[in-house]
């Protein structure tokens, strides 16, 4: 997908850095951070029914974490979805992460960029496992939260 970028300073360090800012039409993406390697993804809803599916299932059979699930109490189906892909991936809610001291509280200037690519979430691991793998491998990573 072809994203703009901006201009966006960490209020803590002062690093400036540049972030992916999503269109106000892209109902049903998001955009996802690797904490490791410090590039962005993308995701789109309508272009994943499998992961979709697999996620269903997995709240469907835990009650605690649907409680969770909306945008007011923690987007939960965004944070596993980050789980599920390969990489160590977050969901960007609001603030971007500083590449420099990792916290989230920064401001995001109006100044664009530049424009360029950035790769969809892979979640090549995580499909490769059967439908049982897969769902102990979810539990296992969001039995201490999120």
């Amino acid at each position: 997908m072809t994203i703009a970028y901006f201009k966006s300073r960490c209020l803590v360090c002062w690093k400036g850095f540049e972030v992916p800012l999503l269109p106000d039409s892209s109902y049903g993406d998001n955009l996802y951070y690797d904490k490791i390697a410090k590039t962005f993804s993308y995701f789109s809803w309508f272009d994943n029914k499998e992961i979709e599916n697999c996620l269903t299932d997995f709240l469907s059979k835990n009650p605690k974490l649907q409680f969770s699930n909306d945008d007011t109490k923690g987007n939960t189906a965004r944070q596993i979805v980050g789980l599920m892909a390969n990489g160590d991936k977050e969901c960007v809610l609001g603030y971007n992460r500083c590449p420099r001291c990792g916290l989230k509280f920064n401001s995001v200037s109006a100044t664009r960029t530049e424009i360029k690519e950035i790769e969809t979430l892979n979640f090549t691991n995580f499909l490769n496992l059967d439908n049982n793998a897969r769902q102990q491998y979810l539990l296992d990573r969001t039995k201490n939260g999120l």
